[in-house]
């Protein structure tokens, strides 16, 4: 008659096989191989896990491994104290060492993890690429802003001066407009509110100088210039760029195989790779506000297009073969 080993000591003896350097799976295949055993006479004793009558024994449990196998651990109850006493059959369901197998397994994640095979002869390398491009989009930024009393009289002529401002944006398909924040604030004189500050921007976008000067400087008879600003275009952007990439992967490989050359290696294989890109481009130029009564106030803005330097920048780790 097949007898079944009680939960505790398949506890105890997956936990041994585990600190003797069993993986989870393995381990857990020796306890089922325990189990299943005709006439199992597994024990978990403080020093050897004896395998079935006339098998191998296996070796002794080292001095940290006590705790695993010991029959009174410190903390342990009174029914784990007799792991190692055999019980009747019937009384472990079909399911039990499913259920002990998975609770085991999630106590082996917490175990830590194996060390990683360390590696050897890995160099890091940096390389960059370059180029100056046209710059063929300007962006405008306006501002509307009043202060008034009452909140409300103060939005009413912001409201109206942007409203205005974008009716004869919309008059020029070159330009795209566009609203930004719209802010209002309190304005306190002798600690006490004194009126409302109310503030609206615009932002004018567009390849054609002309025209985006023009409207600017009509614009300025109720909106004030904020800033300028000149840039890459998409298109143009993303031209450049794709040749960048090529040129800077072209110095990485190449420096890569001087690297390797140097080192008298055969040559090398990439661990990993980072292509990132970038651009060194002046900021915007902020515009100082100018009263809308004054004689230039609605002259057109000198607008100087440029040129801005787009990078590209290939960094990564490769390693030396023999």
């Amino acid at each position: 008659m097949n007898e079944t080993l009680d939960r505790a000591t398949l506890e105890c003896l997956f936990r041994a096989e585990h600190a003797r350097g069993r993986d989870s799976v393995g381990a857990l295949a020796t306890v089922r191989r325990m189990d299943a055993a005709p006439e199992p006479t597994w024990t978990c004793s403080r020093r050897v896990a004896r395998g079935p009558t006339g098998s191998r024994p296996s070796p002794p449990v080292s001095r940290d491994s006590e705790r695993v196998y010991g029959r009174r651990s410190a903390g342990t109850s009174a029914a784990s104290s007799r792991a190692a006493r055999r019980i009747g059959p019937g009384t472990h369901r079909s399911g039990s060492l499913l259920a002990l197998a998975l609770a085991l397994l999630a106590w082996t994640l917490q175990a830590p993890a194996h060390e990683s095979t360390p590696s050897y002869d890995r160099v890091t390398l940096r390389v960059s690429a370059e180029a100056s491009a046209e710059n063929d989009v300007q962006v405008i930024r306006l501002y509307a802003e009043h202060q008034a009393e009452r909140q409300r009289d103060a939005s009413s002529r912001v409201n109206a001066a942007v409203r205005w401002a974008l009716e004869r944006a919309e008059r020029v398909p070159a330009i795209e407009s566009r609203t930004l924040a719209y802010r209002s604030s309190p304005v306190y004189r002798n600690q006490s509110l004194a009126g409302w500050r109310v503030r609206q921007a615009l932002e004018l976008e567009s390849t054609d100088l002309e025209a985006l000067g023009a409207l600017a400087g009509e614009l300025q008879e109720r909106l004030a210039i904020e800033s300028v600003r000149h840039q890459v275009g998409a298109d143009a952007r993303r031209a450049v760029e794709e040749a960048l990439v090529e040129e800077a992967i072209a110095r990485f490989r190449a420096r890569a195989e001087r690297v390797a050359g140097h080192f008298g290696r055969s040559g090398y294989r990439v661990v990993a790779v980072d292509v990132s890109t970038g651009d060194r481009a002046p900021g915007p130029v902020p515009m100082r506000a100018m009263a809308m009564a004054d004689a230039g106030a609605n002259a057109a803005p000198s607008l100087e297009a440029g040129t801005t330097t787009l990078t590209v920048v290939v960094s990564g780790t490769i390693e030396l073969e023999l």
